[in-house]
């Protein structure tokens, strides 16, 4: 099998909140499973939607301020009754957030 990542993922288990950028009503708790500068894997209890965007907010243990980010949904699958694995395109994250990001999930 072919790796098509363009960057190194490293697992870290994180709280994400996401927020479907055309319904900001509905807020997905999600926990993350691996973090790379590109991109976040999480696990949730809704299936996301390819292609949909969404706004997050990424908890660090110990940090004042989650990172705000925004991510495509690249692809979603269930692993098992209400339980999907998804992999999001992080799009909009300021340089310092993707940096302090890598370093949390490289802490681990």
């Amino acid at each position: 099998m072919v790796e098509r990542r363009q960057y190194k993922r490293f697992a870290a288990f994180l709280n994400v909140k996401c927020v479907e950028s055309d319904n900001q009503a509905e807020k997905i708790k999600c926990r993350s499973f691996n973090i790379g500068e590109g991109g976040i894997g999480i696990y949730s209890e809704k299936q996301l939607k390819r292609g949909d965007l969404y706004n997050l907010e990424i908890r660090l243990p110990g940090a004042e301020n989650n990172i705000p980010a925004t991510a495509e949904v690249i692809w979603s699958k269930s692993i098992s009754p209400y339980c999907y694995n998804s992999g999001l395109y992080l799009l909009d994250i300021s340089s310092t957030d993707r940096r302090r990001l890598v370093d949390a999930a490289f802490a681990d």
